[in-house]
C-alpha cells in the first residue's frame, strides 16, 4: 500500500465510525477514514480493519502507528455503524485550540 499525505486530504471529508459490542461486555470503537487509506473488509467469520498511520490529535507532528485490528464474528453481540462528517479547523481555530491544550497541560500535576 502505497503512503499518504495526510496534509493533502480534503479540509471535509467523511468517516465511518464502527462500534462493536463483544460478548464480554468490552465495546470497540472503530474509525475508518477512507480518503487517508483505512479499510474494512467483511470475510467470512471475520472483520479485518487496516488503519493507516495518521497524526496523534494531541501533537500532530507525531504520528499514530498503522493498526490491523481482526474480529471474530462468533465474539460480536451487535454492531453500531454511523457515517460523519469531519470538518477542518480554520487557523484562528486551530490556534485557540492549541493555546487551550498547552494551558490544560500545565494544570496536571
Amino acid at each position: 500500500m502505497a503512503e499518504m499525505n495526510i496534509s493533502s486530504l480534503e479540509p471535509n471529508r467523511m468517516v465511518q465510525d464502527y462500534d462493536i459490542l463483544l460478548e464480554n461486555g468490552m465495546m470497540l470503537p472503530i474509525t475508518i477514514d477512507r480518503a487517508a487509506g483505512d479499510t474494512v473488509e467483511f470475510i467470512g467469520d471475520i472483520i479485518q480493519f487496516t488503519l493507516v498511520p495518521k497524526p496523534s490529535m494531541n501533537d500532530p507532528t507525531k504520528m499514530l502507528p498503522a493498526e490491523d485490528i481482526t474480529v471474530f464474528k462468533p465474539h460480536v453481540l451487535s454492531i453500531q455503524h454511523r457515517e460523519r462528517e469531519i470538518v477542518s479547523l480554520t487557523p484562528e481555530q486551530k490556534y485557540q485550540l492549541s493555546q487551550t491544550l498547552q494551558e490544560l497541560s500545565g494544570t496536571i500535576n
